[in-house]
């Protein structure tokens, strides 16, 4: 009877530590930004609001041009990602995207105080953005 509730408890802990992932929808003024966290490790991912592509969701803060993001980007080059403490920090030495924008900077993608902000230089000229953001 003791074997099989210890059976029983062990069980439980190895099928509930699989499936501990958790998922945070945040949107803001322009973006959707999801945070999901399993077992490989903490991912963003993002969507446009504005161009409707909610349900074309892609990694943020992408390394190398791909096939679900070659719509947007030309050229990625020096990109670092730093996940932690629910923030995202993307520094971007270089970002050219296909209408011919170029952009250098830093976007932050905060989940514990709901915000965004970026940093950046594009075409030549400073932006700042700092917008509060909605966990849904």
């Amino acid at each position: 009877m003791i074997y099989k509730k210890i059976f029983i408890y062990i069980f439980f802990f190895l099928f509930s530590s699989n499936i501990l992932a958790e998922e945070i929808l945040m949107k803001c003024k322009n973006n959707f930004y999801t945070y999901v966290s399993g077992s490989e490790g903490p991912i963003i991912y993002s969507a446009n609001i504005k161009s409707k592509e909610k349900k074309k969701v892609r990694k943020y803060c992408p390394l190398e041009v791909n096939d679900t993001n070659n719509h947007m980007f030309t050229e990625l080059k020096d990109i670092n990602l730093i996940i932690n403490n629910y923030k995202a920090i993307c520094n971007a030495g270089t970002v050219i995207y296909t209408n011919g924008n170029k952009l250098t900077g830093t976007e932050i993608v905060d989940f514990r105080n709901p915000s965004y902000s970026a940093d950046v230089i594009m075409n030549g000229k400073k932006y700042s953005v700092n917008e509060k953001c909605k966990i849904k």
